[in-house]
């Protein structure tokens, strides 16, 4: 909501202090909302970290398992993490 708001400087300090979500059904809809916030803010070891975590999950579908949302497959998500992560 912070980079929708433009407002980088406090998006990025938010996403500094992000915990790792829980192993629960939300894990990789939230690793997924990680990584396209690093993305979005060009932080390459927050990035890298998330698409780590990703990997293992990259054949489904972000939230699914909730039962309450969807973001959409994993690997989209997976591979803007690593392409930012590798960048530079």
């Amino acid at each position: 909501m912070l980079l929708a708001q433009d407002r980088g400087e406090q998006a990025r300090t938010a996403l500094a202090a992000v915990p790792e979500p829980p192993r629960d059904h939300m894990q990789e809809a939230m690793w997924c909302l990680t990584a396209r916030a690093a993305v979005r803010l060009g932080e390459r070891g927050i990035a890298a970290h998330a698409a780590a975590a990703l990997r293992g999950a990259c054949a489904e579908h972000a939230g699914a398992a909730s039962g309450m949302l969807t973001l959409g497959p994993v690997a989209r998500y997976l591979a803007e993490a690593e392409a930012c992560a590798g960048a530079g």
